[in-house]
């Protein structure tokens, strides 16, 4: 379980960051609970500097630990300034929680971004789906590949119009360097040959439309292999995948 609270002096928890000396108003959480939901195992508490903004989980059932990655955004107006990964690590009823890493997306041209999701693959290395603030003030949507060292692997502009509102949503990941990206645009997309659906339903109530991309990061630079509308004719709005 993951989210927030500024209730830390009763939340329940079984370990606080150590390496923090005061905890901000609002802090993230990460809960595990056992399988027959009786149990607290571990429940720690650490400083959010600003947004818990996402969060994905490493390991399989009965695996002797699970990871679990933290996409953190700083507050700086709506967008934040920075973005910030943390990775905790449960083995037992013990939690061992890595330094934080700035992974800094925004550092690019010196542009604020915002995170809309983060996943990880059964190699240790962690996706980022975000919106980059440009100078005319529309949000690019782009990946970003961290790998099991906190080195960036690559960044990839995804294949949409910049636009006022975010576009891209949500990914999911395979263990070959696939990512699958869904979301709803106003303005039109590449599809693919053989996409299921490669026209642009005629629109009569909305202009949003839904997508699905698939993009390969298992070369450098990233490639778009796969893009499809998944739409009607009326407003569309693609919330997640799995």
């Amino acid at each position: 379980v993951f989210g927030r609270t500024d209730g830390q002096q009763t939340f329940p928890s079984t370990h606080t960051d150590p390496t923090i000396e005061n905890l901000d108003p609002v802090n993230c959480f990460v809960s595990k609970v056992s399988a027959d939901g009786q149990t607290l195992l571990s429940s720690v508490i650490f400083a959010s500097y600003g947004i818990c903004q996402a969060f994905d989980v490493e390991g399989n059932r009965g695996a002797p630990a699970t990871s679990v990655h933290v996409a953190m955004q700083s507050t700086t107006g709506n967008f934040g300034g920075f973005v910030q990964l943390r990775t905790l690590t449960f083995v037992a009823a013990s939690v061992e929680i890595a330094p934080l890493k700035g992974i800094g997306p925004t550092s690019i041209d010196g542009q604020p971004a915002q995170v809309a999701d983060i996943r990880t693959d059964g190699f240790g290395n962690t996706y980022v789906l975000y919106h980059q603030l440009g100078e005319d003030a529309t949000l690019q949507a782009r990946l970003m590949k961290v790998d099991e060292t906190g080195a960036i692997r690559g960044i990839l502009d995804l294949d949409l119009v910049p636009d006022a509102a975010p576009s891209a949503r949500a990914i999911a990941v395979d263990n070959f360097g696939r990512v699958f990206v869904v979301g709803s645009t106003l303005h039109a997309i590449t599809p693919s040959p053989g996409a299921f659906q490669p026209t642009r339903p005629q629109i009569f109530s909305c202009a949003e439309n839904g997508f699905l991309m698939r993009i390969d990061t298992s070369v450098e630079p990233f490639l778009h292999t796969y893009a499809s509308y998944i739409a009607g004719d009326g407003c569309d709005t693609i919330l997640g995948i799995v």
